[in-house]
């Protein structure tokens, strides 16, 4: 008897007849799981069944009509694509720059901060960059190697050479040469440039004042022209051109070396130079005037000279007040010299201005 059957005789009973247990409930509950389960398990069965001869009949082919399977295809090894040749002209690899000649055969492959040039003909010219800490730059020529970290430099291959134009590459071959900018790696050797002649030397210029004297303008004026292109500070060599200069009859072209005097010399030597360019100014009283006024500044025994001149390029700028000012000081200063009477000489031609104004 089932559970309902059960459970409904004991409704019939109006409940007269005791309840069952809860094990026996629980007994019945079990049992009737345990038939439900069976009679789907029996109504499945057939379809698991059909389902399998289906699945079988799709993925087993007939052994009498199919075709042998394909073999399995055998792994094999991909070569990596072959290095193209760099075409003729400059090449800009990165930062590096490989100017390829013509006729030559050259490849590039990099890797990693490792750059190496395969040169397989010809020859190549190289500019290579700074390289970081653990990066390099080979060139491969042969049974030699070039290995370089910054510099310019050419690699031919056959013959084999290397000229390095700015700074350093490391040969490498049976042994390791260092090459460094001017150095030429032929014939299994490094050769390394002569040193070039020492320039010639000008003539001193003890010669140079000779020829001056002699009258030899030209001869000293080339001379000296050569001598200051190798020592632009050479004061003693300035001093000899103003002289030669003044001598030649060209003041503009002395009083320009006499300021290079002044900006090079000594203090001595540039209160000289002032005075003397001063006296070749007399066609430029503004500029005669800067050159006194700055020679007046520093005691000198020429000093009553230098005044006379100064109201001499103050009157040619029409300026008499402070030129009979100038004048009375020299007068006052240097009573009994001869500058004193030219100075007064000088203001007698002077007529008085009452105002004070300019004559």
């Amino acid at each position: 008897m089932n559970l309902d059957q059960r459970l409904r005789d004991w409704a019939e009973q109006e409940r007269s007849a005791p309840p069952p247990s809860a094990e026996a409930t629980a007994a019945l509950v079990n049992a009737a799981r345990r038939r439900r389960f069976m009679r789907r398990a029996a109504l499945a069965t057939p379809v698991l069944a059909m389902a399998a001869a289906a699945l079988l009949t799709l993925t087993l082919p007939d052994p009498e009509t199919a075709s042998p399977l394909p073999p399995a295809p055998v792994a094999s090894k991909v070569s990596p694509p072959a290095l193209e040749w760099l075409p003729e002209g400059p090449q800009n690899i990165g930062a590096d720059l490989i100017d390829v000649a013509p006729g030559a055969l050259a490849r590039v492959e990099a890797e990693g901060g490792h750059t190496r040039v395969l040169l397989e003909a010809g020859t190549v010219d190289l500019q290579v960059a700074p390289r970081d800490p653990g990066a390099d730059f080979t060139v491969a020529a042969g049974d030699h190697a070039v290995r370089v970290v910054g510099t310019r430099f050419s690699v031919t291959r056959e013959p084999f050479a290397v000229a390095v134009t700015e700074g350093i590459v490391e040969v490498i071959g049976a042994q390791t040469w260092r090459l460094e900018a001017g150095d030429r790696f032929e014939s299994g050797a490094r050769i390394r440039p002569e040193p070039p002649a020492p320039a010639p030397e000008p003539p001193a210029v003890e010669a140079l004042r000779a020829r001056l004297l002699a009258g030899e303008l030209d001869a000293a004026r080339e001379g000296l022209a050569w001598r200051l292109r190798l020592h632009p500070r050479e004061v003693e060599s300035w001093t000899l051109l103003a002289q030669l200069e003044r001598k030649a009859g060209a003041p503009a072209a002395a009083v320009a070396a006499w300021r290079q005097v002044i900006r090079h010399g000594q203090p001595a030597e540039a209160q000289r130079a002032r005075f003397e360019a001063a006296s070749l100014s007399e066609g430029q009283p503004a500029e005669a005037e800067a050159l006194l006024r700055a020679f007046l500044e520093q005691p000198d025994p020429l000093a009553a000279e230098a005044r006379l001149r100064l109201a001499r390029a103050l009157i040619a700028q029409n300026r008499t007040s402070e030129a009979l000012n100038e004048l009375d000081a020299l007068i006052a200063a240097h009573p009994g010299s001869a500058p004193a009477r030219s100075a007064r000489a000088l203001r007698e031609e002077i007529p008085e201005n009452p105002t004070g104004g300019e004559r």
